[in-house]
């Protein structure tokens, strides 16, 4: 992935798991920023007020949060700010992936996969590598 560094916008209604991913990020060093959520309200109304500040966005987006599913934020992330997610990447984190979310996330077209929680290092770059190599 280079030396390029990404702004991640994570989205996990459980604040241990937004401690413990935030902190991979960064010890990573592939961060310039990382923004923590625990709703989507909020993640929607912040990219709101600043896609024209932020680039290289990497959302890191739990599939259950308490107001609206992650592949629904994806969507109304993508319906709100179309040419901004056009220039994002944007993956789904769930505890337990099933068939039907592997193809729900197939089928939305910002998604760029599924990762298992819990999130690790390993894991972590071996998804993001590929997909910045494009």
């Amino acid at each position: 992935m280079g030396t390029q560094k990404y702004t991640f916008v994570l989205v996990d209604d459980s604040d241990i798991d937004l401690l413990v991913n935030k902190r991979f990020i960064e010890l990573s060093e592939m961060s310039k920023d990382v923004y923590t959520f625990t709703e989507s309200l909020p993640t929607l109304e912040f990219i709101k007020k600043n896609e024209d500040k932020l680039t290289n966005v990497i959302f890191l987006i739990d599939l259950q949060i308490p107001d609206m599913n992650g592949f629904e934020l994806a969507e109304k992330l993508t319906l709100q700010n179309p040419s901004f997610v056009e220039k994002c990447k944007i993956f789904i984190l769930s505890s337990s992936i099933d068939l039907e979310d592997k193809l729900n996330a197939a089928n939305i077209k910002n998604i760029e996969a599924m990762l298992s929680k819990p999130l690790n290092m390993t894991t972590l770059l071996s998804k993001l590598e590929p997909v910045f190599a494009k």
